[in-house]
């Protein structure tokens, strides 16, 4: 006797190609690889203009990329948040799709950032060095010269990742609601502060007017790393949250 095998239809699910998001990394890039220049070289002309007329006492590219970058990296990502996404969505893109697109761009370009980082402060230390002008660091880094490539990188790119995720938390907020942005806005920040705090920064952060009350600890940079892979994990969940049942608005809205 032969046992009767039944026969099921194949059940069939949607396979969507995953694709990684290369034209959205390459425009920004293109914009920071610009600005880059730009700040290049005015940092450059200010150093030799106080090299004729004054006198040199330290990296004036420190002061510039502990201060600018940082806000150009929310911005981009929060308009990625609020632009991108609806557009992504509105021709087929998943939210789940696009927030694993994101947080791979917000890895990739906060890397390139930290690597243009790393590059503006090695051209910095060849001119000063061939104009014989002290090359010092300020406080409120992970490293205390230029040579420490490794800490550079890893300082930056650390600051640049929380801050990708703040503004993307933010830009996502504010395009679902004006009362989820604003509570974006006040959410954001907080990984944002714990970070900033940690590295110690002394400029050009929301954190600075908390400095002038507590001190920042000297943590050892593991622990610094630690800590931002910490609030940038948190930072990238709240911005899940916020987009994974994200409505598309109206334009007249």
């Amino acid at each position: 006797m032969i046992a009767k095998t039944r026969i099921y239809p194949r059940q069939h699910t949607a396979q969507r190609a995953w694709t990684f998001p290369r034209r959205m990394i390459e425009d920004h890039l293109g914009l920071a690889g610009l600005l880059w220049l730009g700040l290049l070289a005015i940092v450059t002309a200010i150093a030799v203009a106080n090299g004729i007329w004054g006198s040199v006492g330290g990296s004036y590219w420190d002061d510039a990329v502990s201060s600018v970058p940082q806000w150009f990296v929310a911005f981009m990502a929060g308009y990625l948040a609020y632009s991108f996404l609806p557009a992504m969505i509105a021709h087929g893109q998943t939210r789940r799709e696009f927030g694993s697109q994101a947080l791979i761009y917000s890895v990739v370009f906060s890397a390139a950032l930290a690597l243009l980082v790393v590059l503006g402060f090695a051209l910095e230390a060849g001119l000063f060095a061939v104009m014989d002008w002290p090359h010092g660091i300020g406080d409120g880094h992970l490293f205390s010269s230029s040579g420490a490539v490794h800490l550079i990188f890893a300082e930056f790119l650390l600051r640049f990742l929380v801050w990708s995720a703040a503004g993307f938390l933010i830009g996502a907020g504010f395009y679902r609601s004006e009362e989820a942005g604003w509570t974006a806005l006040g959410i954001g920040w907080i990984p944002v502060a714990i970070v900033e705090f940690a590295i110690g920064t002394r400029s050009g952060s929301p954190i600075v007017l908390l400095q002038t009350v507590w001190e920042p600890p000297s943590l050892h940079p593991v622990v610094v790393l630690a800590i931002g892979a910490a609030a940038f994990l948190t930072a990238s969940a709240l911005a899940w949250r916020v987009i994974r049942d994200i409505p598309l608005r109206n334009k007249s809205t």
